[in-house]
């Protein structure tokens, strides 16, 4: 009987045994997969933006990023301090930074970031005190053409966790991704982020890297697509330096096609202040800036049209029949009163009588004054808005804004 029993719990383990080993064989070895391998995400380089002849307006570079394994950090605050003495960042900043962007004790938190070499090489000889710390390259923004474009450019934003569970499109990100925050960066986001590779690294029981997995291949990242603009970087270049010294814009198109070769608002600031480590001061000097850097002038200012009004007055008098003679002449002694206003013209001692097609040509606004009263306004902001008052260009910037029209 008892050797019946022992038969019997054999048979029972080699059938699980086998039903383990052979039957189960793929179900475990994924197990094991998982446990003794760590795919790390490795970033892809955004695409590069030109001008219309090919020209490099913005492009990438190879930064460095310095790392923490929580779950390989034996003693945090020593680390943190030799880190600190080789980088001259200070502790509470790298701590900050390593708590913000904390996911877990198997994945790897950013410590620091744009690492140069000399720092590189004091990490290297302190590597024997560290536990935990690696350092990856990193693809940052870098603007080699000499113009700033700011607000055509645009910049990129770090994603942080705030950031990321307001996102609509979340799973297609993770903290410490870059995506692009205004500006061509984010009207053309989709197209100049690139898909991420991985990197897969064996690991021990403990969850240490120990080095490559030999039987699988990396997945390597595939860059951005490049986004070729209708800018001429010479033109850009000259009216750049030609607006240093005012505030104002100047935009040049295309008669025959309505291309942009040049975009300039005054004062603008240089791209290169989001990338790397922009402190707080930097910052708030900006946006305190009383000439408004930030703004941009083209598509955010809001300013009254000017004399261009007059052609459009001149439309409404005309067309449907005639609202005004020929020939007909208004008194311009260079100032006008209506009701408790005084309107002037800008030649200060009038241009005298004057018919509209002389007041066209010299573009006199007491004519106008005097003229545009024949004209209802419902019919006068009807034709303002056929002429494109009131109304978004189109123009592949964010954040335009329409206009405003009584």
């Amino acid at each position: 009987v008892a050797n019946s029993v022992i038969i019997i719990v054999f048979s029972i383990l080699l059938i699980r045994f086998f039903h383990i080993q052979v039957y189960g064989h793929n179900k475990y070895k994924k197990r094991a997969d998982n446990n003794r391998i760590r795919a790390i995400p490795t970033a892809a380089p955004r695409g590069v933006i030109l001008d219309r002849y090919g020209q490099i307006l913005v492009d990438n570079y190879p930064t460095y990023i310095l790392t923490g394994l929580p779950n390989e950090m034996d003693n945090e605050n020593w680390n943190f301090s030799v880190i600190s003495a080789c980088t001259a960042v200070d502790t509470a900043i790298l701590i900050e930074n390593f708590d913000r962007y904390f996911r877990g004790r198997f994945i790897p938190s950013r410590i620091t970031r744009d690492l140069t070499f000399e720092q590189l090489s004091c990490i290297e000889e302190h590597k024997h005190e560290l536990t935990g710390i690696n350092y990856i390259q990193f693809p940052e923004r870098s603007f080699p053409s000499g113009v700033n474009m700011s607000h055509v450019l645009g910049y990129v934003k770090e994603i942080d966790r705030s950031l990321l569970s307001n996102m609509v499109d979340f799973e297609q990100y993770d903290v410490g991704d870059l995506i692009g925050w205004q500006g061509i960066e984010k009207q053309y986001e989709n197209q100049l982020r690139g898909k991420k590779g991985l990197a897969f690294l064996q690991v021990d029981a403990f969850g240490r890297e120990v080095g490559a997995v030999k039987d699988i291949n990396d997945i390597k990242p595939i860059p951005g697509k490049d986004v070729f603009t209708t800018i001429d970087l010479s033109l850009q270049k000259t009216l750049e330096k030609a607006m240093s010294s005012y505030k104002g814009i100047v935009l040049v198109t295309d008669p025959a096609t309505g291309q942009i070769l040049a975009f300039v608002s005054s004062p603008d600031f240089s791209p290169d202040i989001f990338t790397g480590n922009t402190t707080l001061r930097q910052w708030r000097e900006i946006v305190n800036d009383p000439t408004k850097p930030l703004l941009n002038r083209i598509t955010n200012g809001l300013y009254p049209p000017g004399s261009t009004l007059k052609m459009i007055t001149a439309i409404a008098l005309l067309e449907g029949g005639l609202t005004i003679e020929q020939n007909e002449e208004f008194e311009c002694a260079g100032i006008y009163q209506f009701g408790d206003r005084v309107f002037k013209c800008w030649k200060v001692s009038g241009h005298g009588k004057v018919n509209l097609d002389q007041a066209i040509t010299q573009s006199c606004n007491i004519f106008f004054y005097q003229a545009v009263q024949r004209i209802s306004l419902n019919r006068f902001i009807n034709l303002c808005r056929s002429f494109g008052f009131g109304s978004k260009t189109g123009i592949d910037l964010p954040n335009e804004l329409a206009g405003l029209l009584p």
